[in-house]
């Protein structure tokens, strides 16, 4: 279709939109066209796409109709027109511009925008075949009243050619033309709808000193020159024109953008035990090349209670300088309608960037006013990558979080042939539905009335859903990457040698010098920074070995040197910790660094992060998981060992009799191993700055009474090469009750896992106890007969089955009574079949040791 004679078609749609006589805005009534140009590629055809639907939402609103609205673009098949809109849309073309005859009596609004150039000496605005020159939009012109918006490079030598008397013309450059493509009309977009009664010279020095705002905002040099020719005027450089501000913060009663069109306020008896509820999350994902990922998250969330209301205070992570991150709506509708914004533009960094080298995630943070039971706060934020600092692109999107969703869209747009593998955590495969543009494929995925995920802490980890998106060929890509960054970290130099051959001076096998080095390395000092975009290559080994301390992956790193300066072969092992890696997204997931060692024709993983865990532990949120071995062979995902049970066991023992003043008395001595010796290693680290405390008291509870410290003693929990063991004396109360008749009731204060009454609360998902870790814990406690008393001891108990087994016994023993528990769980981490076994025999031995021994003096 061509734009030929459209004045009669058009006005008979538009002239009688309401408030299109006596609205302020400077395209009320107008004649507008619209000019997108080529795209070229897959991010500007996304941009394009995003940028022509908030410009027809502006002018759909109705304080700035148009009287006939033409839109010319190198897509029209996507273009979707808001509710109250009528226009006529086709595709662009230099013969299409030429043909257009427009009314000539209504005043013109040209907006243009898209890739500009030259062809010799003459500017160009690029379209598919013949582009369009200066002299091709002037005829368009004509000699009528104008005002044209030019955004793209080269303009100010089409707005030299536009302006005359009557006409007013924006370009985003003036005589030189720009090195890259402007933002002006991002900025035009966001002033326009805070700003619809200015008139076009008023918005056109606001846009001006937007544009100039944002690049000093993003640390940038300014690549455009806004400029604003006014009749016959010398052109006028806008971008330091003095503006009133762009918006209230906050600003009450501001127009509501068109996104909120169909949002519908929910009640909250529908949402029973949540606080707030996200009634829409959109998020669309563009993987391309020049900005590498841009992901857009538009949200609203309604508050539904009064504890809700934190849904206003909004902190979002992002990692510079790799990652931007702006907000483009922050708004809150009140109850009864009113919608109350803050300008996108005053939202802050929280918090100052480390000066010690190491790159950290930093947060942006605003709180929105009015938040009360029914408002519904809206967030529209733009997270860009222009470079990503991986070969492949690694990104997860949530599905499922703290708070019921109503509708969750997702969009991930790629160019045509790029790979993109994808899986959702959860284990449902769900396909996508896939869309094909000119330049690039869209996958999406719509999803309704997700459940809340709220936090657990006896969850297993990963419990709500994730999708997660890689762009990396396969496993084995990932991997040769990984391996090529790292190559020259671990070269050996003489102190390597040297402090390598002092630390193993004397051992026997070696075993040993593995162990020696791996003391050494776990005892350095520990700096947390994150494996995650910031950071993934480990720092030289010999500078680790100077600084005395490193992340995970340099600690691994220089162990791996270390031992290879003894002939001992030792490789950097990627980590998912407390998450899992997955063979469907390669490369996503690492979060954390070990070692891998061949010894005895056998490998062996260590992990030199943290200090209390003895040799051959792996501990907390390593095992089971799936990891990647950096050993130049290596294409595939290797699972961790899983823990077994022998290797992680407590022995309690003591002696308790009668306190001169009521209650028990007496000590105890812990022996743990595995895991167990690692807790209590980390607790006594802690006890050490509160002594009054036994170092156990967040872990375990005795099952009866209460257990008061009078003194404890134990190993130097930094001393890795002996195992730990904890000694405590002290006295115990409200374990005893008189029974009618004289008897007495004692019940023995055996001990157990302070998590296990966390396990009893009902729950849809299973449970993960210890860190995963099972657990065997054998007590053996001697009660001491009270003078002149026997004792009638309970039957033995016994459950040999099911996730919790346990034995439970008493027998007399000289002047006294041995009671024993023996307790097992083969695994910390339970499903929902599993966990809900384990409560019920949970229930069952709380009830067998709250029977006790009967003491009768005749």
């Amino acid at each position: 279709m061509r734009f030929l004679r459209l004045a009669a078609a058009l006005s008979s749609g538009l002239a009688a939109l309401p408030g299109a006589a006596d609205a302020a805005s400077h395209t009320a009534g107008a004649t507008v066209v619209v000019l997108n140009g080529l795209a070229g590629d897959v991010e500007s055809e996304r941009a394009y796409e995003e940028q022509t639907k908030a410009l027809l939402e502006r002018l759909a609103r109705p304080g700035s109709r148009p009287r006939a609205l033409l839109v010319l673009t190198d897509a029209p098949a996507r273009v979707s027109l808001p509710p109250g809109v009528d226009a006529r849309v086709d595709t662009i073309s230099r013969a299409a511009v030429a043909a257009l005859d427009l009314p000539k009596d209504a005043p013109l609004v040209v907006f243009a925008w898209g890739h500009g150039g030259a062809q010799g000496a003459t500017p160009v605005f690029h379209v598919r075949g013949p582009r369009v020159t200066p002299d091709d939009l002037a005829a368009v012109v004509g000699a009528r009243p104008a005002r044209v918006w030019l955004f793209f490079r080269g303009s100010g030598r089409f707005a030299a050619r536009l302006a005359g008397p009557g006409r007013s013309v924006y370009s985003s450059d003036d005589d030189v033309a720009s090195s890259s493509d402007p933002v002006g009309l991002e900025r035009l977009l966001d002033a326009w709808r805070t700003r619809e009664g200015d008139d076009f010279d008023a918005l056109a020095a606001a846009v001006g000193r937007a544009t100039a705002a944002w690049y000093a905002g993003q640390g940038l040099a300014r690549t455009e020159e806004p400029t604003l020719r006014a009749g016959t005027a010398a052109p006028r450089g806008l971008a330091d024109a003095p503006v009133e501000a762009a918006m209230q913060t906050p600003a009450a009663n501001a127009p509501a953008s068109d996104a909120w069109a169909d949002i519908q306020a929910v009640a909250a008896s529908d949402f029973p035990g949540a606080a707030a509820v996200v009634l829409r999350r959109h998020v669309r994902t563009t993987i391309a090349d020049s900005p590498a990922v841009v992901q857009e998250v538009d949200e609203f969330v309604q508050i539904l209670t009064p504890a809700g209301t934190s849904a206003a205070d909004v902190a979002v992570a992002y990692s510079p300088p790799s990652e931007t991150v702006r907000f483009d709506d922050c708004e809150l509708r009140r109850p009864d309608g009113t919608l109350v914004r803050i300008d996108p533009e005053e939202v802050r960094d929280a918090g100052a960037t480390p000066a010690d080298g190491y790159a950290r995630p930093q947060q942006r943070f605003f709180s929105l006013p009015g938040a009360v039971p029914g408002a519904v706060v809206r967030v529209h934020r733009t997270s860009e990558w222009r470079t990503f600092p991986l070969p492949g692109v690694l990104l997860d999107v949530p599905v499922a979080d703290a708070l019921p969703v109503r509708e969750l869209r997702i969009e991930v747009r790629t160019k045509a042939g790029a790979p993109l593998h994808h899986v959702f955590t959860d284990g449902v495969a769900r396909a996508p539905v896939e869309e094909r543009t000119t330049y690039g494929l869209t996958r999406s995925w719509l999803l309704r009335d997700l459940p809340a995920t709220p936090p657990d802490p006896l969850a297993p980890p990963e419990t709500a859903p994730r999708l997660l998106l890689s762009t990396f060929d396969g496993w084995g890509a990932f991997a040769a990457w990984y391996g090529r960054i790292i190559r020259e970290a671990d070269q050996l130099t003489p102190e390597l040698r040297a402090k390598s051959d002092e630390l193993t001076r004397g051992a026997g096998s070696d075993r040993e010098k593995v162990e020696r080095v791996y003391r050494y390395v776990t005892g350095l000092r520990y700096v947390a920074v994150p494996l995650g975009v910031n950071s993934h290559r480990p720092h030289a080994a010999a500078n680790v070995l100077k600084n005395g301390f490193g992340d995970c992956k340099d600690k691994a790193n220089l162990l791996n040197a270390l031992l290879r300066a003894q002939g001992v072969a030792a490789d950097l092992v990627l980590v998912p910790r407390f998450a899992q890696a997955y063979p469907e997204a390669p490369g996503a997931g690492f979060n954390h660094a070990i070692s891998r060692v061949a010894l005895g024709g056998q490998h062996l993983y260590l992990d030199s992060t943290d200090p209390d865990a003895r040799f051959g532990l792996l501990p907390p949120g390593d095992p089971g998981r799936r990891v990647l071995v950096i050993d130049g062979k290596t294409s595939a995902l290797t699972e961790l060992p899983s823990p077994r049970p022998e290797d992680h066991r407590v022995v309690v023992t003591g002696t308790l009799g009668p306190a001169p003043g009521g209650g028990l008395a007496g000590t105890l001595t812990v022996r743990p191993s595995g895991y167990w010796d690692y807790a209590l290693r980390a607790g006594a680290r802690a006890a050490a700055t509160t002594p009054t405390l036994p170092l156990w008291d967040d872990a375990y509870r005795p099952v009866a009474g209460a257990f008061a410290l009078v003194r404890q003693s134990y190993a130097d929990p930094s001393d890795l090469t002996v195992p730990f063991e904890w000694r405590a004396e002290g006295t115990w109360s409200g374990t005893g009750s008189v029974l009618p008749g004289g008897a007495r009731l004692e019940r023995v204060p055996f001990v157990l896992p302070a998590e296990w009454e966390g396990a009893l609360h009902a729950r849809r998902s299973g449970v993960r106890l210890h860190h995963g870790y099972p657990l065997v814990l054998e007590q053996e406690l001697t009660l001491q007969t009270p003078a002149g008393a026997r004792a009638l001891l309970p039957d033995a108990r016994e459950e040999a089955s099911g996730p919790l087994r346990y034995r439970l016994a008493f027998a007399p023993r000289g002047a006294g009574v041995v009671a024993t528990l023996r307790v097992e769980v083969a695994s910390g981490e339970m499903t929902a079949e599993q966990s809900a076994a384990f409560v019920r025999g949970l229930r069952a031995l709380w009830d067998a040791l709250s029977e006790g021994i009967v003491y009768r003096t005749s």
